[in-house]
């Protein structure tokens, strides 16, 4: 009996050492790389812009209010159309939201690219 809890405690520690082991690579890795993004934001930013389909194919018509661009979470994960203040709009796949920038996708006519806006710099947006 006590030679089976010792194994039983033995994998127990070892199956602990290695999940604390996983957590300090990844920790070390990470913000080395990307100091203020999350093992899973990462992973997001890598695979996303592959299995995402196309945004819809219209463009939406210029909202008649303008809206606090800090409400651009509401849209996190969902196709949103985006103006911003150079003239410039298009659709935008965001999956974080700062303080002041959202990371996300651009879609540029073929496939998704990566892109980081200030939040200043954006006018209105609307979210499908």
């Amino acid at each position: 009996m006590d030679n089976r809890k010792a194994c039983q405690n033995c994998s127990n520690i070892g199956n602990q050492n290695q999940k604390n082991e996983m957590t300090s690579i990844n920790n070390q890795i990470t913000p080395n790389i990307f100091p203020n993004l999350n093992l899973n934001l990462l992973l997001n930013l890598l695979i996303l812009p592959y299995i995402l389909p196309p945004p819809p194919s219209f463009t939406p018509p210029f909202p008649s209010s303008v809206v606090d661009p800090g409400a651009i979470s509401l849209c996190l994960f969902r196709n949103t159309y985006v103006w911003l203040r150079n003239g410039s709009s298009f659709w935008y796949f965001p999956i974080f939201v700062g303080p002041r920038s959202v990371a996300g996708f651009r879609w540029n006519g073929r496939f998704w690219t990566i892109l980081g806006i200030d939040t200043r710099q954006i006018v209105s947006f609307t979210c499908f």
